[in-house]
């Protein structure tokens, strides 16, 4: 079972134009191995990210498509624990926010913070998480349908 909480607090407010906001986001991700309660159920593995962004509001069109937010930021991911069990890593993305009609378009590209070989606990991490990823939306009435898409997962919701 997976279970994830997430939040974010504006921290500041039309910083420039008032165009510009500044966010502090935070997502806790855990895994529960609730279905074998023979042997133990605890959670397997847990996950922390926090980051930092901020949003630029925009009404800018591009190929039909309307670019109407676009977030850049600095986001941590950890699983929180030490030395040889430890995986973390720190990148820079944009996150580029379309709409057209009903549809809507995000097209999210990040960049791995370099580390040390001595210090890099997660090598080739990009092999796995790719280099970004994708997602599509249409609302129908009050329901949205999504397609996500990227190296480390392609899902339909």
């Amino acid at each position: 079972v997976k279970f994830q909480i997430s939040g974010r607090l504006k921290l500041l407010d039309d910083i420039y134009r008032d165009n510009w906001d500044i966010w502090f986001g935070y997502t806790q991700t855990a895994w529960w191995q609730l279905y074998n309660s023979d042997e133990s159920a605890p959670f397997r593995e847990t996950n922390y990210a926090p980051e930092v962004f901020a949003s630029y509001y925009s009404d800018v069109n591009i190929l039909g498509f309307k670019l109407v937010m676009t977030d850049i930021g600095l986001i941590h991911q950890s699983n929180g624990r030490s030395e040889l069990l430890s995986r973390s890593w720190n990148r820079l993305y944009a996150n580029f926010q379309f709409t057209r009609d009903d549809f809507y378009l995000s097209i999210q590209p990040w960049y791995r913070i370099p580390e040390s070989d001595e210090d890099d606990d997660n090598p080739n991490i990009e092999d796995y998480m790719g280099y970004g990823n994708y997602r599509l939306t249409y609302k129908d009435e009050g329901t949205l349908y999504s397609l996500l898409s990227g190296s480390e997962h392609t899902l339909l919701i």
